[in-house]
């Protein structure tokens, strides 16, 4: 599969304020305190409006202009909720997310900012409502994927991560 760069440095508007790290200042000198796991999510339920176990039951990619400034490659995902951890989406809803494979071209960013969805597959969805759809806060760190009821990027079943979450809530 080919892949294409895509480079859109104004889409970090979009996922709001996710703090990932601080940076400071000391003698010109600059630092970087990086956030906790448990920071990152706080910020992640504090800034969703949703968040749900979901299944990922199509992903649909074109070109489309986004707030009216760009064209580019965009993803319409189709979910089942599982399980609503924090509002109250329907059982199927559709949301979004930038980037996505065109006639065998992938158009994600090489940092891995954006997530990437696969029919078929569980995730942990932190979303919210954003202008043209409902898309995952903070881009690919509000989508968590699932394996053998594991949350591969928490590294804590599915029970545990929901227990933290219903907690921050």
């Amino acid at each position: 599969m080919k892949t294409a760069r895509l480079i859109l440095p104004f889409i970090f508007l979009l996922s709001g304020t996710l703090s990932c790290g601080q940076v400071t200042s000391r003698d010109n000198l600059a630092t970087v305190k990086v956030s906790s796991s448990e920071d990152i999510l706080k910020d992640l339920v504090k800034q969703s409006k949703y968040i749900v176990r979901a299944r990922i039951l199509s992903v649909q990619s074109q070109r489309e202009r986004y707030d009216e400034q760009v064209e580019m490659v965009m993803s319409r995902i189709v979910i089942q909720v599982l399980d609503s951890w924090k509002g109250n989406l329907p059982r199927k809803a559709k949301i979004r997310s930038f980037g996505g494979v065109l006639d065998g071209v992938s158009y994600f960013d090489s940092e891995g900012v954006f997530p990437r969805f696969e029919a078929g597959e569980e995730a942990i969805l932190f979303l919210n409502d954003f202008t043209g759809g409902i898309f995952p806060v903070g881009h690919s760190a509000g989508k968590m994927t699932v394996i053998d009821g594991v949350v591969r990027q928490r590294g804590k079943t599915v029970n545990e991560l929901k227990s933290a979450v219903l907690k921050l809530k």
